[in-house]
């Protein structure tokens, strides 16, 4: 399922809700910036939740390249068998196994938020 930025018009400019609440909280975006949402839903707009990259990072964090996690089907770890596992700059990095699909993720995801990957 794709997800679609929510967009908006104030005094006839067209804007990306996450772009419109990150300029009125801190200006201008840089030339060659892009905003991240930082969880991954496009639709949660909150400031805490986005954050400024470049183009270059922020294409190496979309999500739409993977979850992050998989269930791991070989048999080996019936107690754990999600392993969190991301592909950064054409290596792959595995923060784990875990028991639950969440577990896996959300090591996944905080790789990214505190800046891992």
């Amino acid at each position: 399922m794709s997800q679609e930025y929510n967009r908006f018009t104030v005094d006839g400019v067209r804007w990306q809700e996450h772009r419109y609440v990150w300029t009125q909280k801190n200006g201008q975006i840089p030339p060659k910036m892009q905003i991240h949402h930082i969880n991954g839903n496009k639709h949660d707009n909150r400031i805490e939740n986005l954050k400024l990259v470049t183009i270059q990072e922020n294409r190496s964090q979309y999500d739409c390249w993977g979850k992050g996690f998989f269930l791991d089907k070989d048999g080996i770890n019936r107690v754990r068998p999600y392993r969190a596992k991301r592909k950064v700059h054409g290596k792959y990095i595995d923060f784990g196994r875990f028991g639950t699909a969440c577990g896996a993720y959300m090591a996944s995801r905080m790789a990214f938020v505190t800046n891992l990957i």
